[in-house]
């Protein structure tokens, strides 16, 4: 399968534009509706794009991705 790289503006990146966490094949969790280009990105790309609206949450400096890392995601 191809794989597509794309750019995320600056002020992007820094709203944790790029923090996103991914459910399944078509779903994707990001946290913020004001990175708008990555968001349009994901959608463009046949994504279905949750808002989680995080914004209090991001101010302690991390995303959803970031805020799930401990979750054991496996079989028991």
């Amino acid at each position: 399968q191809e794989q597509e790289v794309k750019t995320v503006p600056l002020e992007e990146q820094q709203s944790f534009g790029c923090n996103f966490l991914v459910v399944n094949n078509e779903t994707v969790l990001v946290p913020l509706e004001v990175n708008q280009r990555i968001n349009a990105q994901l959608i463009d790309a046949g994504k279905k794009v949750e808002l989680m609206d995080l914004q209090e949450s991001t101010n302690g400096y991390g995303g959803p991705h970031c805020m799930t890392g401990q979750l054991f995601r496996g079989k028991i």
